[in-house]
């Protein structure tokens, strides 16, 4: 956009309706073009506030715990207050389609209104103006906050429900499970079945960001396993219903990590897919080691229907190994400086924990997690699986 029609197009906007033509010029040249495609989150509820964002073309929406506030377009300018409160984002902001924008970083921005008083006058009662009306505003959005925060405790209940006992056993296979959701509603997912030839399966998901949307896709990966499953229960065969059901995501752009294992004691073997989800440790027992499990395909959503065909892989699952599924919110939990907790240490606390059951090594591998992290909340959600085959059991050759 010319400098000219920038400044004119800046003019026209609500937050600058009232600076001065001669210091819009230098707003002009402040600010940074910034493109996001649909789907993508600009910010997130919770994070810094250390800039707005001036929305030059497409939609934008606002939305808090997974629910949609607002949307707005071009002229509007989002994340203006949190230029001057220093506050958290009170809301999310995702393209709803591809958008471009204008960034104004809060440093330039509080030097700017130092430096001119003129500017620092017009901009401060556009906002003045707008907080008054947006308190009579608000009290209506207190009660649909309320409503949603209602609602979004119920489907919170509904989802947990869906996980199976954290403590399990399928056959000769234990199972100890933990999923904590970052927010009401998560985007992960665990689950357990018993197929009907003996064999045993195991499932793990992780649908991008958290709320109300992903937990819907939550809901989903469990209807179509069940159903898939009394069909076809090979890995190749259910990571392909997966992804089938990821495709009826119309309005906006899912993406989804998947790991799908059977179990066949009997055999001696385990066969699992994996697209895109972190890599499963598995702790062979008899050479007292971890080895890390391939991941084999694109995360599902990245491809369009039928670009990819699956592939699964067989390795040894004998008497005493375990298999630990987790998503990235575990390896990416923080301590109190900013590190991440990250796949080595899993293995050396899986290694240190390996001689326990299930439950034993899933508590000692969530104390090694949440001990890295101190009092630091989790940003994201926190799923662990871990899976033994009992040192007792009979195995193939």
């Amino acid at each position: 956009m010319a400098r000219d029609d920038l400044v004119s197009f800046l003019r026209s906007t609500d937050l600058l309706s009232e600076v001065p033509l001669a210091a819009i010029g230098v707003i002009a040249a402040q600010l940074r073009p910034l493109y996001m495609p649909a789907g993508a989150i600009l910010f997130e509820e919770g994070g810094t506030g250390d800039a707005a964002y001036l929305i030059l073309e497409g939609e934008l929406a606002l939305e808090s715990e997974g629910v949609e506030l607002l949307r707005r377009g071009p002229g509007a300018f989002v994340g203006e207050f949190s230029l001057i409160d220093e506050q958290p984002r009170s809301a999310s902001g995702v393209a709803r389609t591809s958008v471009r924008l204008l960034r104004w970083d809060r440093e330039t921005f509080l030097a700017s209104l130092a430096a001119d008083p003129a500017m620092a006058r017009g901009i401060l009662r556009v906002l003045t103006r707008k907080l008054r009306g947006d308190v009579d505003k608000g009290v209506v959005l207190l009660r649909e906050r309320e409503r949603w925060r209602h609602d979004l405790d119920r489907a919170r209940e509904i989802q947990s429900g869906m996980l199976p006992p954290e403590d399990a056993s399928l056959g000769d296979l234990e199972a100890a499970g933990h999923c904590a959701p970052a927010g009401a509603v998560g985007g992960d997912f665990y689950d357990l079945m018993a197929l009907p030839d003996g064999r045993a399966a195991a499932l793990i998901v992780d649908v991008t960001g958290h709320g109300f949307y992903s937990g819907l896709f939550v809901a989903m990966a469990k209807s179509c396993l069940h159903t898939q499953a009394r069909f076809d229960p090979a890995p190749a065969a259910v990571m392909a219903a997966m992804r089938r059901t990821l495709a009826l995501s119309l309005e906006r752009r899912m993406l989804m990590t998947c790991a799908y294992v059977v179990f066949d004691g009997v055999a001696g073997r385990l066969r699992y897919a994996n697209a895109g989800h972190p890599h499963p440790l598995h702790w062979c027992a008899r050479e007292r080691r971890v080895s890390v499990l391939d991941v084999l395909d694109p995360i599902l959503g990245a491809q369009e229907p039928g670009e990819c065909e699956y592939r699964a892989v067989e390795v040894d699952w004998r008497p005493g190994d375990l298999l630990v599924l987790y998503t990235d919110g575990l390896t990416e939990a923080r301590a109190p400086g900013g590190a991440e907790f990250g796949r080595a240490r899993l293995e050396r606390a899986l290694a240190d924990a390996a001689g326990g059951d299930a439950a034993q090594v899933r508590d000692a591998l969530l104390a090694a997690v949440h001990g890295h992290m101190a009092q630091v909340a989790a940003r994201d959600d926190l799923t662990l699986l871990v899976l033994r085959a009992p040192p007792g059991r009979a195995a193939a050759p």
